[in-house]
């Protein structure tokens, strides 16, 4: 009898464990697949894979990998957020600013790599 009740608290332990992981702790809602932490790495690699392969080659292709980046992350950022509501002006304007940023950056890189092509070593 000891057994089954140990089984079944083991049991009752990992179903917790499974649902803490797909339903959010503030709005009791199942989280997109995608946008949680366990699916971070996966939906990850292949914007990582782009952004090594394709972003160096052209100032297109590292401008869509930069803007990629940030769509996940803001994604990621927006499916794991701490409350209930979301002030979707400062969403808009923080991914604006993100998506602004990454590209400019990348864009200022790319141009000083062309400009003084002793900082590609």
């Amino acid at each position: 009898m000891e057994k089954a009740k140990e089984e079944m608290t083991l049991k009752l332990w990992n179903s917790k464990r499974l649902v803490d992981a797909i339903i959010h702790p503030v709005t009791g809602e199942k989280m997109y697949w995608a946008g949680r932490m366990s699916a971070f790495v996966p939906v990850n690699f292949p914007v990582l894979v782009g952004m090594l392969l394709h972003g160096p080659n052209s100032k297109l292709a590292a401008m869509f990998w930069q803007w990629m980046n940030q769509s996940v992350n803001v994604f990621c950022n927006y499916v794991n957020r701490s409350g209930s509501e979301v002030d979707w002006d400062l969403m808009i304007k923080c991914y604006v600013g993100a998506c602004s940023t990454s590209v400019a950056m990348a864009m200022t890189g790319m141009t000083l790599l062309e400009t003084f092509p002793v900082l590609a070593v």
